[in-house]
């Protein structure tokens, strides 16, 4: 990136596919990824997932009460083992052949049950799990450092705003399916309509603010989808935790919604927000490079030297 006041962001890395994998290994792959909420996995076989372009995370409570987090794939054929959020496992099982693994990981049936052979060793692949207030983060690369380092801007945030992290709870999960590439959504590149006030940018995927009057904490994270054009828009809503409250509390509200779907009232979410999202399903990615003035766009500034640092430079 050229050492001057203006910045250059490359057209490409809102639509090149290239982009999109070298985005899979070196942000996705290497990044402390927010995968959901302590209320989410309280009870031994409660489970949180969320795929980041393509790289999925799943996080188990075992029967020994650890957090465990695993590549959400099944390693016969590829496909995802867990979906959504939910309870009661025992096990984790493939729905296409049940191939089978134990809350720890270790292969325990392959082909519709049958046994495992001897030498047939084929754990989950194991993310490194750690917690932060109600936030549970996972990465893929086993020598990352620790999760203070990686989330010093949302922590300073939530801290600047006088909230104890640990007394939050989840109260819900909102997400929404739409158009434009994940970054786009965070830097306002190809937003369509005004973009809202999403918050301190913690990178790569998440935005947050924190009301020091209420209490409160929203956090909205954006992970790419398969496809380079389409991203997934979530909500996170946090309210300060009932002195005298048990931590096991309710399972928060986890909901997608289709398109003409009403951000339900009891969410906490701001409607705004989905609003905001939502406006961009026919968002255009950009044709031209863009020349910024880094002081008239910090978040996009922001998030592209944070991206440069990672991504090869653009050729041609």
């Amino acid at each position: 990136m050229a050492a001057s006041a203006e910045l250059v962001v490359p057209a490409r890395r809102y639509s090149d596919r290239k982009y999109h994998f070298e985005e899979n290994q070196r942000v996705w792959r290497t990044s402390w990824l927010l995968v959901g909420s302590t209320d989410q996995v309280v009870e031994p076989g409660d489970f949180v997932e969320a795929r980041f372009g393509l790289a999925p995370t799943v996080v188990v409570r075992g029967d020994d009460g650890r957090l465990r987090g695993f590549e959400n794939v099944c390693q016969h054929q590829g496909a995802p083992l867990c979906v959504g959020s939910g309870g009661g496992l025992t096990e984790i099982e493939c729905k296409n052949h049940r191939w089978t693994w134990d809350l720890r990981g270790r292969l325990k049936a392959v082909d519709f049950g049958a046994p495992v052979d001897d030498g047939q060793d084929i754990p989950l692949p194991p993310l490194v799990v750690e917690t932060w207030g109600p936030l549970v983060f996972a990465n893929f690369d086993p020598g990352v450092g620790p999760l203070a380092d990686g989330i010093t801007t949302l922590a300073a945030t939530i801290d600047d705003a006088g909230i104890d992290p640990d007394g939050l709870r989840c109260r819900s999960i909102v997400s929404t399916l739409t158009g434009g590439n994940w970054k786009s959504l965070l830097d306002g590149v190809t937003a369509i309509g005004e973009v809202p006030d999403l918050g301190a940018r913690q990178f790569p995927d998440l935005a947050v603010r924190a009301d020091a009057t209420t209490g409160t904490v929203t956090i909205v994270r954006v992970r790419p989808h398969v496809s380079i054009d389409r991203a997934v828009f979530t909500v996170l809503a946090f309210e300060p935790r009932p002195r005298g409250a048990p931590e096991a509390g309710p399972r928060p509200l986890d909901i997608t919604l289709k398109e003409d779907d009403e951000v339900p009232a009891e969410s906490g979410v701001d409607p705004a927000l989905i609003a905001y999202a939502r406006s961009q399903l026919d968002a255009v990615p950009p044709t031209d490079d863009l020349v910024v003035d880094p002081s008239a766009a910090p978040e996009l500034a922001a998030l592209h030297a944070w991206l440069d640092e990672r991504l090869s430079p653009p050729s041609g």
